[in-house]
């Protein structure tokens, strides 16, 4: 992206990118609407193959609003994906989410610490082979994921009440919910790179 010159093709890749995450998101979230909608049916009995259509599409509508067509919706969607079918792992639409959601924090932080995160990147691959998500998360990283966090949609009366705080070098308490979205992380590790710097 920062190689791109033209105005009009950094747009373009800005919105391609957008559109990719906001269709997984939707999609994903159609999964998880179909899937609670059908426990729920299946506790009256045998769920018959038009009915499974009808709800797939009411979850796909829930789930895109009115950004699809009337020939948009993929009413047997439930019987194309092998994930619907797996007793043994209901409500696949989680480690789709969390899969998502890691890449961007490894992502972000090796973005952050440079080459230097590479050694840390090989011990996180080697603990994925013997660790839960969770625990691979847990050992390096913290998701958190709030609404009013987003630098767009900030919410200033959630933010006021945000109840964990982060200490600054200078001794300023910054609210937790806005210390890792609006820059203030980047400030104070410049600020201390700086000062750790010879003179």
């Amino acid at each position: 992206m920062k190689d791109v010159k033209d105005d009009s093709e950094r747009l373009s890749l800005l919105d391609k990118k957008a559109q990719e995450h906001f269709t997984m998101f939707c999609n994903i979230r159609a999964r998880y609407i179909f899937d609670s909608m059908f426990y729920e049916e299946r506790k009256k009995g045998t769920v018959p193959k038009e009915r499974l259509n009808e709800i797939m599409v009411e979850a796909q509508k829930q789930a895109f609003g009115d950004i699809l067509s009337d020939g948009g919706y993929h009413p047997l969607f439930w019987a194309s994906k092998l994930h619907f079918s797996e007793t043994g792992v209901p409500f696949y639409n989680y480690p789709y989410t969390f899969g998502h959601l890691f890449a961007g924090a490894i992502y972000s932080r090796a973005r952050h610490e440079g080459p230097a995160f590479a050694e840390k990147y090989k011990a996180l691959l080697i603990d994925t082979g013997s660790m839960a998500c969770e625990e691979v998360a847990a050992k390096g990283f913290m998701i958190v994921i709030q609404d009013f966090q987003d630098p767009y949609t900030l919410d200033v009366k959630k933010l006021q009440k945000c109840c964990v705080s982060e200490i600054t070098p200078d001794g300023r308490l910054i609210p937790f919910c806005a210390f890792n979205s609006v820059g203030y992380r980047e400030q104070i590790r410049e600020q201390l790179s700086t000062q750790g710097s010879p003179a």
